[in-house]
């Protein structure tokens, strides 16, 4: 694309006041047909599960995610993973990235299995039950930060590993969705990918918020949104948006 037309689409939505929203973590999911853009707080969510068949658009709404994040007044502390040995995401600058390659992603998901337990361990000595109590009752929004890890390529970074490392791996990322969102850490995968070995009931369990694109069959669009209908979608961008009773229609932001 364009870079101009990149940066106009990526300052039309820094533009946005995401202050008046009220939301701790802000993340911009697309724009709705009257052209408005659709944003959900990602603490709400606790963790989001992105779904679609290559060239969709899935890497564009990272970009936009993050652009999005970036203007959160909770400055949170963002985790990139990428089976792709290199990343694609963020146009932005406003906010730091930390990027993190395949070959040590286990350690990356170790130290943060580490920082959640640490967490727990402290709300419980501080009678709190969440970070949001943690930081109401210190007013302190710097040294305990959310963090958002975003594991980019999910199904290559999980088929790239040898049985055994795919089980560790599996375990770190099922017992960050189990107890993370409760202390601040909160996680987005994207997969091309969607199968039983890859996306199991345990793992979806844990992501009640989901995004499809566009998918090959019909059986794809049943294992991520519990119905038919993302195989359907036309044209690139085109999302499905799912979170419990929430089920409707977005054009990705295409940056």
């Amino acid at each position: 694309m364009n870079r101009e037309i990149v940066k106009q689409k990526m300052k039309e939505l820094l533009d946005v006041d995401t202050k008046s929203l009220n939301m701790r973590l802000p993340i911009a999911l697309g724009k709705t047909q009257d052209g408005m853009i659709c944003f959900r707080d990602l603490t709400s969510l606790h963790h989001l599960l992105i779904a679609g068949a290559a060239g969709q658009g899935k890497t564009s709404c990272l970009n936009g995610m993050i652009a999005s994040l970036s203007k959160s007044s909770h400055w949170p502390e963002i985790v990139s993973i990428s089976a792709k040995g290199m990343y694609e995401l963020c146009h932005s600058n406003t906010i730091p990235l930390a990027k993190t390659e395949h070959w040590d992603a286990m350690y990356t998901l170790e130290k943060l299995n580490k920082e959640v337990e640490i967490r727990l361990k402290l709300f419980k000595e501080e009678g709190v039950r969440t970070l949001e109590e943690y930081q109401e009752k210190y007013m302190d929004y710097i040294t305990l930060r959310y963090m958002v890890v975003i594991i980019d390529d999910y199904d290559h970074l999980i088929l790239s590993l040898s049985p055994n490392y795919k089980h560790k791996m599996f375990g770190l990322i099922v017992n960050l969705a189990q107890k993370g969102s409760q202390v601040g850490v909160h996680l987005i995968i994207t997969t091309q990918k969607i199968t039983y070995d890859i996306i199991s009931g345990c793992l979806m369990a844990n992501f009640p918020a989901r995004i499809a694109f566009r998918v090959d069959k019909e059986y794809e669009s049943r294992m991520i949104l519990y119905q038919a209908g993302a195989e359907k979608l036309d044209g690139i961008g085109k999302l499905i948006f799912s979170y419990y009773d929430e089920f409707f229609q977005l054009q990705g932001i295409l940056t």
